[in-house]
C-alpha cells in the first residue's frame, strides 16, 4: 500500500516489510501491481542518456534491484566496459545470499508457499527439485556481480526511518 499510494522506491518498502528488494518486486506482479518506473518521454530519455554519456569511465554505485536485473538482461559487464568500476554494497550481496538462504531449507523436498491475492490465501505447491534451480539461478548471479562488481562495505543499516515531512523528497 505505501508503494502505491506514497510512491516510496522499492527499497524503502521493502526494508519496512522486512523482505528483500527482489523478493518485493517479484511479488507485485502476483498482486497486481506494477513497478513504478520512468516515463520515458523524449525529455527523459535525452536527460538520461547525457547523464550516462557524463558519467562515461567515472563508475557507477549500483543498487541490488539494478545488479539483479542487470544481470538477467545479461549487461553487467557492458556497463562495467562503459562506466569503468562498479560498485555494489555489501549489504546487495548479504540480501541475495539470504534468498539463496531460504531456498537451501527447501533443497531437494516438495516445499509450499502462501500468498495473499487481496484477502484470499492462495497455496503454491513446489516441486523437490525447485530449491536446486532457484539455487543454481542465485549462485549465476552472485558470480556474474562478483567478476563485474567491487562489492564495498556500507554503513549495515537495515533500518528505515523516514520523516513524514521528507516524503515528497522522494521521486518514482
Amino acid at each position: 500500500q505505501a508503494y502505491v499510494e506514497l510512491k516510496l522506491p522499492v527499497s524503502a518498502v521493502a526494508a519496512m516489510s522486512h523482505i528483500s528488494t527482489i523478493e518485493f518486486v517479484e511479488r507485485l506482479p502476483r498482486i497486481d501491481v506494477a513497478l513504478l518506473t520512468c516515463s520515458g518521454g523524449e525529455i527523459e530519455r535525452l536527460e538520461a542518456m547525457a547523464a550516462v554519456d557524463a558519467a562515461k569511465g567515472k563508475g557507477a554505485v549500483l543498487d541490488t534491484m539494478t545488479a539483479w536485473t542487470a544481470h538477467h538482461l545479461g549487461v553487467l559487464p557492458a556497463l562495467k566496459a562503459w562506466f569503468g568500476q562498479l560498485i555494489l554494497p555489501r549489504s546487495s550481496v548479504d540480501e541475495i545470499l539470504e534468498i539463496r538462504g531460504k531456498s537451501e531449507m527447501s533443497r531437494g523436498r516438495e516445499s509450499m508457499t502462501v500468498s495473499f491475492e487481496g484477502d484470499q490465501a492462495v497455496r503454491e505447491i513446489h516441486p523437490a527439485d525447485r530449491g536446486d534451480k532457484v539455487i543454481a539461478l542465485i549462485d549465476a548471479a552472485l558470480d556474474d556481480i562478483r567478476a563485474n562488481c567491487e562489492v564495498a562495505p556500507n554503513d549495515g543499516s537495515d533500518d528505515v526511518e523516514l520523516k513524514l515531512e521528507r516524503i515528497g523528497w522522494f521521486r518514482s
